[in-house]
């Protein structure tokens, strides 16, 4: 579950913490604003949907990584899986542990060029999740992407909804025109798009010359 509660992505309401799976699989997830017939799933169920069709991006809120990242190499999945984390929260043992995992993939989330830094000199990751609010976020710099991505990083960037973690380029704006999101996204640095508009934006960039698998 995505958030604390269930009440913005299900039919129910209430905290997660307070209560049982067999409550949790009695509720629908929502799409929009409409119920669906999907019920909340577990964390294995997803794994075994996933197989052999999508990567995912598991983003961990609470619980532990090691447990997370061992069930997914239990259930053959772990090379189909991204794992982020918010760079603040990830504990000194942690990373000493992720340093040792040389087939886990995980991607901190930045809020800053000095979180970027310490992320760097930490460990080795493979890409980061720069959190952009605003054109006068210090993120907000092509110069910076530049010298994470010559260091082996690629750079992550969330256009869901209005583009509140894009410095407004988001998917909301993309819809009327995508073609003043999405390649202003790569020029900035973007290797990966977290989007609900994949087929539009694969068209965009394609269109503007981009390579798209």
């Amino acid at each position: 579950m995505h958030d604390p509660d269930v009440d913005r992505t299900t039919t129910g309401t209430g905290k997660v913490s307070e209560m049982t799976l067999a409550q949790l699989k009695q509720l629908h997830l929502i799409y929009g604003l409409s119920p669906t017939h999907e019920r909340v799933p577990t964390y294995h169920e997803v794994l075994a949907a996933a197989r052999d069709r999508v990567m995912l991006n598991i983003d961990l809120k609470e619980g532990s990584l090691q447990e997370v990242v061992n069930i997914a190499r239990s259930e053959g999945m772990l090379g189909h899986c991204l794992f982020k984390g918010t760079w603040s929260k990830i504990s000194q043992e942690e990373l000493v542990w992720l340093n040792k995992q040389s087939d886990v993939m995980f991607m901190p989330i930045i809020h800053s060029l000095q979180e970027a830094e310490q992320a760097v000199d930490t460990g080795h990751f493979c890409a980061f999740e720069v959190l952009i609010k605003s054109e006068d976020s210090p993120l907000y710099d092509q110069t910076a992407h530049m010298s994470l991505k010559q260091r082996g990083i690629r750079i992550w960037i969330n256009s869901l909804w209005e583009g509140r973690y894009s410095a407004g380029l988001g998917d909301y704006t993309a819809i009327e025109d995508p073609d003043s999101v999405f390649p202003q996204l790569v020029e900035l640095g973007a290797g990966i798009i977290q989007t609900d508009l994949p087929d539009l934006t694969a068209k965009t960039l394609k269109e503007h010359g981009y390579s798209v698998p």
